[in-house]
Protein backbone atom coordinates (compact mmCIF):
# COMPACT_ATOMS: atom_id res chain seq x y z
CA UNK A 1 0.00 0.00 0.00
CA UNK A 2 1.20 3.11 -0.85
CA UNK A 3 2.09 5.56 1.88
CA UNK A 4 -0.02 8.94 2.05
CA UNK A 5 1.35 12.09 2.33
CA UNK A 6 0.44 14.41 5.57
CA UNK A 7 -1.80 16.54 3.05
CA UNK A 8 -3.66 13.22 1.52
CA UNK A 9 -4.25 11.79 4.53
CA UNK A 10 -5.78 15.03 6.56
CA UNK A 11 -7.93 16.08 3.44
CA UNK A 12 -10.99 14.77 4.60
CA UNK A 13 -11.11 15.49 7.95
CA UNK A 14 -13.48 18.03 8.78
CA UNK A 15 -11.57 19.62 11.90
CA UNK A 16 -8.60 19.82 9.96
CA UNK A 17 -9.74 21.71 7.14
CA UNK A 18 -8.64 24.96 8.17
CA UNK A 19 -5.16 23.23 8.72
CA UNK A 20 -4.53 21.90 5.51
CA UNK A 21 -6.03 24.85 3.52
CA UNK A 22 -3.28 27.19 5.26
CA UNK A 23 -0.64 24.72 5.01
CA UNK A 24 -1.16 24.74 1.05
CA UNK A 25 -1.36 28.62 1.01
CA UNK A 26 1.89 28.17 2.62
CA UNK A 27 3.94 26.13 0.84
CA UNK A 28 2.54 28.23 -2.06
CA UNK A 29 3.77 31.00 -0.92
CA UNK A 30 7.14 29.57 -0.11
CA UNK A 31 7.28 27.81 -3.71
CA UNK A 32 6.32 30.80 -5.54
CA UNK A 33 9.06 32.78 -4.12
CA UNK A 34 11.74 30.12 -4.61
CA UNK A 35 11.19 30.64 -8.24
CA UNK A 36 10.75 34.28 -7.93
CA UNK A 37 14.43 34.15 -6.97
CA UNK A 38 15.54 31.50 -9.47
CA UNK A 39 16.39 29.51 -6.75
CA UNK A 40 16.57 25.68 -7.05
CA UNK A 41 15.45 23.38 -4.36
CA UNK A 42 19.19 21.99 -4.14
CA UNK A 43 19.92 25.71 -3.35
CA UNK A 44 17.40 26.32 -0.96
CA UNK A 45 18.43 23.13 0.62
CA UNK A 46 22.48 24.40 1.25
CA UNK A 47 21.30 27.22 2.16
CA UNK A 48 19.07 26.24 5.06
CA UNK A 49 20.79 23.11 5.61
CA UNK A 50 18.26 20.98 4.73
CA UNK A 51 18.52 18.10 1.76
CA UNK A 52 17.10 18.57 -1.35
CA UNK A 53 14.75 15.64 -0.85
CA UNK A 54 13.76 17.05 2.21
CA UNK A 55 12.51 20.59 0.42
CA UNK A 56 10.65 18.31 -2.54
CA UNK A 57 9.00 16.74 0.31
CA UNK A 58 8.16 19.84 2.11
CA UNK A 59 6.78 21.68 -1.32
CA UNK A 60 4.62 18.34 -2.22
CA UNK A 61 2.94 18.85 1.31
CA UNK A 62 4.21 14.80 1.62
CA UNK A 63 5.39 15.96 4.99
CA UNK A 64 5.53 19.44 6.88
CA UNK A 65 8.65 19.83 8.86
CA UNK A 66 8.74 21.75 12.18
CA UNK A 67 8.05 24.85 12.81
CA UNK A 68 11.43 25.62 13.42
CA UNK A 69 12.62 24.38 9.79
CA UNK A 70 9.80 26.84 8.00
CA UNK A 71 10.95 29.36 9.63
CA UNK A 72 14.88 28.89 8.63
CA UNK A 73 13.11 28.49 4.94
CA UNK A 74 10.85 31.15 5.10
CA UNK A 75 13.90 33.48 6.27
CA UNK A 76 16.23 32.46 2.96
CA UNK A 77 13.42 33.62 1.20
CA UNK A 78 12.85 36.72 2.97
CA UNK A 79 9.37 36.29 3.67
CA UNK A 80 7.59 37.07 6.55
CA UNK A 81 4.65 35.13 8.49
CA UNK A 82 2.09 37.32 9.59
CA UNK A 83 -0.77 36.29 12.31
CA UNK A 84 -4.11 37.88 12.25
CA UNK A 85 -6.68 36.81 14.87
CA UNK A 86 -9.60 34.54 13.25
CA UNK A 87 -12.69 36.48 14.28
CA UNK A 88 -15.23 37.88 11.76
CA UNK A 89 -14.49 41.54 12.76
CA UNK A 90 -10.93 41.27 12.04
CA UNK A 91 -10.86 39.31 9.03
CA UNK A 92 -13.20 42.42 7.54
CA UNK A 93 -10.63 44.91 9.18
CA UNK A 94 -8.03 42.63 7.20
CA UNK A 95 -10.39 42.53 3.83
CA UNK A 96 -10.50 46.63 4.10
CA UNK A 97 -7.04 46.78 4.58
CA UNK A 98 -5.67 45.08 2.10
CA UNK A 99 -8.23 46.78 -0.48
CA UNK A 100 -6.73 50.27 0.47
CA UNK A 101 -3.36 48.99 0.38
CA UNK A 102 -4.04 47.70 -3.10
CA UNK A 103 -5.79 51.04 -4.26
CA UNK A 104 -3.05 52.98 -2.93
CA UNK A 105 -0.58 50.84 -4.30
CA UNK A 106 -2.49 51.31 -7.82
CA UNK A 107 -2.31 54.96 -7.76
CA UNK A 108 1.36 55.07 -7.10
CA UNK A 109 1.50 52.88 -10.30
CA UNK A 110 -0.29 55.20 -12.28
CA UNK A 111 1.33 57.93 -11.01
CA UNK A 112 5.24 56.20 -11.67
CA UNK A 113 3.70 55.34 -15.30
CA UNK A 114 2.82 58.60 -16.02
CA UNK A 115 6.11 60.28 -14.69
CA UNK A 116 8.05 57.74 -16.87
CA UNK A 117 5.32 58.60 -19.77
CA UNK A 118 4.72 54.74 -19.98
Amino acid sequence: MEKKSFFESYMNDEKNKYVNLETARLVNHIINRRKELNMTQNELAKRTGLKQSAISRFESLYVIPSLPVVLRIINELDLLIKLHSNTKKDIKQIITANNQRTEYTEQNASKVAKSNNI
